[in-house]
């Protein structure tokens, strides 16, 4: 039996529910609180510029440099495929 159809019976038997699943609110609120106060950590303008362009606009320039390099793909054809739209009909119903 997979897991999920173990749980799925758990549930319908009434079992009760885990520590994890019963404070599902708090932890939710935990993490949140514990977002914001990474958020407010400050860190060094320069630092921060660095960890951007080493972390985020080098691997994105990277990887569109290698779609673009192999035959027949664009990048374009890759995150947005072609889709068919049906003409549109100007002028009055006949």
């Amino acid at each position: 039996m997979s897991s999920q159809c173990e749980t799925t019976g758990k549930h319908a038997a009434g079992a009760p529910m885990g520590f994890f699943e019963r404070y599902l609110t708090l932890w939710v609120l935990l993490c949140i609180l514990v977002g914001i106060g990474l958020a407010a950590i400050t860190v060094p303008r320069d630092t921060l510029l660095l960890s951007v362009l080493l972390y985020i606009l080098v691997p994105l320039i990277i990887a569109n440099l290698w779609y673009e390099s192999r035959p027949g793909i664009s990048t374009y054809a890759v995150c947005c495929p072609p889709v068919a739209v049906a003409p549109v009909r100007t002028g009055s119903a006949g």
